[in-house]
């Protein structure tokens, strides 16, 4: 398979660079979609070491990233490994139930899910605490993990990943009783 640039003179590969950044530097930001946009916050994870809460409202202008926490480093959001209790994440086992409170699952073997965190941010989202969760009741590799609201309550589906294709409903943090496999 082929890209578009091989069938074009260097002349206009570089012009059609140019058309395509000056697209994300002056319309995108601009961009005003038709229909209303909520508030929407959510996680982003660059390298596995550093995350950071954002917030999109109204347009791409409008997005606005705080550091939460990162994994070693110099800043001053910088948490030990001892203190985390984890290496890294990916972001897929990284939950956000809300501004103050995640759930994290460091892979161990690069690809099995075995003991989780409960990371706690103060108002200003300054770290607070890393505290481990219950375990999993078995190894799981690499689930597929969705948010759901059960009896009020935010509770988490692991889908596949345990032996025989089990799935396993995560019901709370620190509660005696956290997990049922089907």
């Amino acid at each position: 398979m082929h890209s578009v640039f091989s069938f074009l003179d260097p002349k206009s590969i570089f012009e059609m660079q140019g058309m395509n950044k000056r697209c994300y530097d002056s319309i995108v930001p601009n961009y005003k979609p038709a229909w209303p946009m909520s508030k929407s916050d959510f996680v982003l994870v660059k390298g596995r070491k550093k995350f950071y809460l954002t917030t999109w409202s109204k347009n791409a202008a409008a997005l606005k990233s705080t550091k939460l926490f990162e994994i070693g480093g110099d800043s001053a959001e910088s948490q030990k490994e001892d203190t985390l209790g984890f290496k890294e994440i990916y972001f897929q086992f990284l939950m956000m139930q809300d501004k103050q409170n995640y759930i994290a699952f460091e892979l161990t073997d690069e690809a099995f899910i075995e003991q989780g965190h409960h990371l706690c941010f103060d108002n200003q989202l300054k770290f607070k605490s890393s505290t481990k969760i219950a375990k999993m009741p078995a190894r799981c590799m690499r689930p597929t993990i969705v948010p759901i609201k059960r009896n009020g309550e935010k509770q988490y589906v692991f889908i596949g990943g345990f032996e025989h294709r089990h799935c396993l409903l995560y019901t709370g943090l620190l509660k005696e009783k956290t997990a049922e496999v089907d």
